[in-house]
């Protein structure tokens, strides 16, 4: 029976998936709360702070995913998160040293970024390695799920700390320690029981197999689509992230009218709806859809298409039960999607590609979150109306559920995959 060589050892490799990407994500949050701090002591306006701090980092992101990518199929998943980890400690033991300058705290961001960049393609490997397909979906979503927790002790841990050292600094480099803590499960990890899938013999003779199935992957239109949805998966989060909370803030006509707290706490609900899909996708798609992953992808797009462009029209946002349905189903339906896009390639590629094709995922997520920020912007700024952001945020869901018909099991590689 397949299944009798996945042991129970895999629900400790979750775990230490979850655990790994949580903390990376820690890394590239951490100076959001304290902008105000570092830019005191620097000189320099808040907005540059944040370019350097939180903008140019995601650059670092994409590249070291890129990169990461090939080395992941080269050296495993599990030395990848050993050495990034030794990168994120190195960078932030640097902060007190160099990070009150430009191109000090420059270093040290990329260090960060190359060091979680890395780390976020290593999911659809860890999840064909010791995972049996019907098990994948589920792991990739509750893996999903989970790493916000990182940003969210972040931003939150920071604040504290800086409270009790009164330097953003000290406050910072106090994350060495879950990086510390990190890397030793990394190394546990990589010294401890090899994946059953490469004990069993399923993976193919590297290099040669590996450049002829990635070569395959790209000529199979399920690749791009599959990386299509991500960009625009990331595309409609970021631009709803970043504008629909004061969308539903401010008043009539430019807005919904719920006001800070009701705005608020609707968009409280909706990363709970996220957080709670994302968990479940897993289990929707085998459990009942049957692992008909298409149609599930297809149907999350559209959802966040017709819904979350139904806000704006005075019949929903006048109606705050209307609104909320709209927002709630809308935030359920996109949440569904990027769990099952990574599930797609973890159940139905090769295992020796899967840290490319991870690392595509990034950097396609990347370049979405890049265009959506730039668009809003851009929208927003031109006309002073959420309309436009609007009609961008669900064209994004839309062109999602275009690319998304292309979803088709790709059948063409020298290992069958289930």
């Amino acid at each position: 029976m397949e299944d009798a060589i996945y042991t129970r050892y895999r629900w400790f490799i979750l775990v230490s998936l979850c655990v790994v990407q949580a903390v990376a994500v820690m890394a590239l949050v951490c100076p959001a709360t304290i902008i105000g701090e570092i830019s005191g002591t620097m000189g320099i306006d808040m907005g540059m702070v944040t370019q350097i701090t939180m903008v140019v980092v995601q650059i670092f992101v994409g590249v070291s995913a890129f990169l990461g990518g090939w080395i992941v199929d080269r050296l495993g998943a599990y030395r990848v998160w050993t050495g990034c980890s030794i990168l994120l400690i190195i960078g932030t033991l640097l902060i007190p040293v160099i990070g009150n300058s430009v191109w000090g705290m420059l270093i040290v961001r990329l260090l960060h970024g190359f060091g979680a960049g890395a780390i976020m393609t290593t999911a659809p490997v860890v999840a064909a390695q010791w995972f049996p397909p019907r098990e994948r979906g589920i792991v990739i979503g509750f893996q999903g799920a989970t790493v916000p927790m990182g940003a969210i002790i972040s931003l939150n841990l920071i604040p504290i700390m800086f409270r009790i050292t009164e330097d953003w600094q000290l406050a910072m480099m106090s994350l060495v320690v879950f990086f510390t803590l990190m890397l030793i499960l990394s190394l546990v990890v990589a010294i401890g029981p090899k994946p059953p899938v490469k004990d069993a013999g399923l993976c193919l003779d590297y290099p040669a197999s590996c450049t002829r199935d990635i070569k395959v992957a790209f000529k199979v239109p399920a690749t791009w689509a599959a990386l299509l949805c991500g960009l625009w998966f990331s595309w409609v989060v970021r631009i709803f992230n970043d504008v629909i909370t004061n969308y539903l803030a401010v008043a009539p006509p430019v807005g919904a009218g719920l006001g800070p707290a009701g705005a608020g706490g609707m968009m409280s609900v909706v990363n709970v709806i996220f957080t709670v899909t994302a968990i479940a996708s897993g289990f929707i798609l085998e459990k009942i859809c049957r692992g008909r992953l298409r149609g599930l992808v297809i149907l999350g797009f559209i959802l966040a298409a017709v819904f979350w462009f139904s806000i704006k029209f005075p019949a929903v946002y006048s109606n705050v039960t209307i609104l909320s349905a709209s927002m709630f189903i809308g935030a359920f339906g996109i949440a569904l999607t990027s769990p099952l896009i990574m599930t797609f390639f973890a159940k139905n590629y090769p295992e020796e590609i899967m840290g490319k094709l991870g690392g595509l995922i990034v950097v396609f997520n990347q370049a979405g979150i890049f265009v959506g920020i730039a668009s809003g912007s851009l929208a927003l700024s031109m006309t002073e109306r959420y309309d436009g952001v609007i009609y961008l945020m669900s064209a994004g869901a839309f062109m999602g559920f275009l690319s998304a018909f292309l979803l088709k099991k790709p059948g063409i590689f020298s290992l069958e995959r289930a």
